[in-house]
């Protein structure tokens, strides 16, 4: 986690904590509550007028992103990683496993000398981290251990999985109903209804890209996620 020898930490978890553009709840809330209102809207304004595709539907979008977001939960609890945010929540102090108990062993020992583990010691465990974030004093009491778990639980993006779920499911719903693309397409409606059925994936890439500039995940996390929901 923390080299005791070498140039210092990882660059690539070193970025500042910043709050989410997009909180969790309102990515889940977008992956599902905007296909069901553009499919409730095209009922009420008669475009698509049958009880039964509407119910298909919305049982689809929403067996597609629970299936997604149950598939990326088990998986980040199986693999997880850590944020690019990940040292500015953790804030490690190395002198903390001089005694053993930043390896999670209890040895102490470690071919670097300081406490770590793996090769040359290099490797410690989350005990190093002083939980001190926000701007807030390491040590402080206010820095909770859920803080510090959301740090290593970085791959695969849930955002991009549920979101992707959603809105792949809402083009691909769009484009059956409206003949966009594929051998039964319509000419005459390929420019502007294309671009609406493009639109939904769109909104998905701006909430992956959300993710790096907030320095919630890496690119690979995304692409994970993303690959998930698709698939669901």
């Amino acid at each position: 986690m923390v080299p005791n020898n070498g140039p210092g930490p990882d660059p690539q978890y070193a970025y500042p904590y910043r709050e989410r553009i997009i909180p969790s709840w309102a990515a889940g809330l977008l992956a599902v509550a905007l296909p069901a209102a553009v499919i409730l809207v095209l009922q009420a304004l008669r475009v698509i007028r049958s009880f039964w595709d509407a119910d298909a539907a919305l049982f689809g979008v929403a067996t597609a992103v629970l299936a997604a977001s149950a598939f990326q939960v088990v998986l980040k609890w199986a693999v997880g990683g850590l944020r690019p945010h990940f040292y500015d929540r953790c804030r490690p102090d190395v002198s903390l496993a001089s005694s053993g108990t930043g390896t999670g062993t209890g040895t102490g020992g470690g071919g670097g000398g300081g406490g770590g583990t793996g090769y040359q010691g290099i490797m410690y465990t989350t005990a190093i981290c002083t939980r001190g974030h926000w701007g807030l004093a390491a040590g402080d009491s206010s820095s909770s251990d859920s803080d510090l778990r959301d740090a290593v639980a970085s791959f695969p993006s849930g955002h991009a999985a549920s979101v992707f779920a959603g809105m792949l499911f809402l083009a691909l719903y769009l484009n059956a109903k409206f003949k966009v693309f594929g051998p039964r397409a319509v000419p005459a409606a390929a420019w502007g209804l294309g671009l609406l059925v493009l639109l939904p994936l769109l909104a998905a890439c701006l909430v992956c890209a959300s993710l790096v500039v907030d320095h919630s995940h890496h690119g690979r996390d995304l692409v994970a996620g993303a690959a998930i929901g698709m698939r669901k």
